[in-house]
């Protein structure tokens, strides 16, 4: 997570601390619902509006950090699952018996999920 956002301060007197975001971050990135986190901030005092509106800035940016991540894998997962695709099919197809249905498997589910980042 980017901490590049600027504490805001709350109307009524309470600040947001670089802390704060971080653990709106931390939240979020342990799988709670950003109007949980934003329920949780209001019970200990901060204004509904503004926390709403920092919560939804925190949510966003992580989202949007995420998809550049995946983005950036892409074609690392498209290699990846060509590779296992074609050995699997080449083991299987030299060897007596055995499919190796593993390797080919996994190398189509990689193969399509590169694309589908692309």
């Amino acid at each position: 997570m980017d901490n590049n956002m600027n504490p805001a301060e709350a109307p009524a007197g309470k600040e947001y601390t670089e802390e704060t975001v971080k653990y709106i971050a931390t939240l979020l990135r342990d799988g709670k619902d950003p109007s949980f986190v934003v329920a949780n901030l209001v019970e200990n005092g901060y204004p509904y509006d503004s926390t709403y509106a920092l919560v939804t800035a925190v949510h966003q940016k992580m989202s949007n950090n995420q998809v550049v991540h995946e983005k950036k894998n892409a074609s690392a997962d498209l290699i990846f699952g060509l590779i296992l695709l074609v050995a699997g099919i080449a083991i299987t197809v030299s060897s007596a018996g055995v499919i190796w249905y593993g390797a080919i498997l996994v190398g189509a589910i990689k193969i399509i999920r590169g694309l589908s980042n692309l």
